[in-house]
């Protein structure tokens, strides 16, 4: 059976911090997106999220919408600066490649992880999601679609 992975940018934030919040523009935008899967019946299975507030309230609303009964997995390797290679590794110990996943975290590291699995370049900005499918044992996948902020 195919998986299905989500990997998200986070919405619009005051700053790049760790403690930086989400702008009530980026709030709202990714509210929006939410509503939007929401309403196409997408849910995952499990969720993993950086330690970075601004990802991890991009994750509450989401999820609030999505999934409420998940318990977002906070994983370390979800920030910013990590190599691709080892985030990929850290998700894949969490069930990537098992039924749907949601990730938030950040530029540059989305676009690493889009750039691995599928070779694709693929530029990020807060807010934009790549939904990637991958078949069972797969290292790779193929993109299925890019959701901008504003669409």
């Amino acid at each position: 059976m195919q998986a299905l992975l989500m990997i998200a940018r986070h919405g619009r934030a005051e700053g790049m911090h760790p403690e930086a919040s989400l702008t009530p523009e980026g709030e709202a935008a990714v509210r929006a997106r939410a509503e939007r899967l929401a309403a196409e019946g997408w849910r995952p299975d499990v969720a993993c999220v950086s330690p970075y507030r601004r990802a991890q309230q991009t994750m509450r609303i989401l999820l609030l919408a999505l999934a409420p009964g998940i318990e977002p997995l906070v994983v370390s390797e979800l920030v910013p600066d990590t190599e691709p290679h080892d985030a990929l590794n850290a998700l894949r110990q969490r069930g990537l490649g098992e039924g749907r996943m949601l990730v938030v975290s950040h530029m540059p590291l989305v676009a690493g992880l889009t750039r691995q699995l599928t070779t694709d370049e693929v530029g990020f900005a807060p807010g934009q999601m790549v939904e990637i499918a991958l078949e069972p044992g797969a290292r790779r996948g193929q993109r299925v679609r890019t959701l901008a902020p504003d669409s």
